[in-house]
């Protein structure tokens, strides 16, 4: 039986541990994410802003990447949506995590920049 350093045994139907691949696929997704910020942060592209009716903030949607949002949440295609601009996310309600997720991209191009 395969074993995870992290999590323990691996089910033999799975070639990897399932969380740890969960993981770093959100990694690499968010990391994916970075080539778009340029764009972002010049608002020369809009954000897209989804969230359910009964909701007051919303997710930020993922640049690419169909229904998913910058804190992991999955965005149905029932809620509604809207487009902002980098500048003008300020003015809405915003999640939370959303938010900080994208801010500490923002963080790691700024500084990849000053290096």
């Amino acid at each position: 039986m395969k074993t995870c350093p992290i999590h323990g045994p691996i089910p033999d139907d799975l070639i990897s541990c399932r969380a740890c691949a969960e993981r770093k696929s959100r990694e690499m997704t968010l990391h994916q994410q970075k080539e778009y910020l340029p764009e972002i942060l010049s608002s020369q592209r809009e954000l897209t802003l989804s969230r359910p009716a009964s909701e007051r903030r919303w997710h930020i949607l993922l640049a690419g990447v169909r229904g998913l949002t910058f804190c992991g949440s999955t965005s149905h295609p029932s809620w509604r949506r809207r487009r902002t601009t980098y500048a003008e996310m300020g003015y809405i309600a915003i999640c939370s995590g959303c938010h900080d997720t994208l801010e500490g991209l923002v963080k790691e191009i700024d500084s990849a920049e000053v290096r």
